[in-house]
């Protein structure tokens, strides 16, 4: 029952990051100007260590949404793969 329960749990943090991880690249200029999904160069993360732009912290909020999303992700699938995988243990 433990293993149904970090599988549900995964999946849940997965259907959770995955909408957070498109927001903050589409909020940091995914897709602008017609570009190519597969056109990472939104994030030439230069600005960040540059603070005078009028939207940096617009900017650094959109990365943390990202990030966030990622992580979850991330997490969601580590939980997944761990209950998926979890051989010889009864509990």
């Amino acid at each position: 029952m433990k293993r149904v329960v970090k599988a549900v749990i995964g999946l849940l943090l997965i259907g959770f990051g995955s909408p957070l991880l498109f927001l903050g690249l589409t909020r940091l200029g995914w897709r602008r100007h017609g570009a190519s999904p597969l056109d990472i160069s939104l994030l030439h993360l230069d600005w960040i260590f540059q603070p005078q732009p009028p939207y940096w912290f617009a900017h650094m909020a959109n990365l943390a949404v990202a990030c966030a999303g990622l992580i979850a992700i991330l997490a969601g699938a580590s939980l997944l793969v761990g209950a998926a995988f979890r051989v010889g243990h009864t509990r």
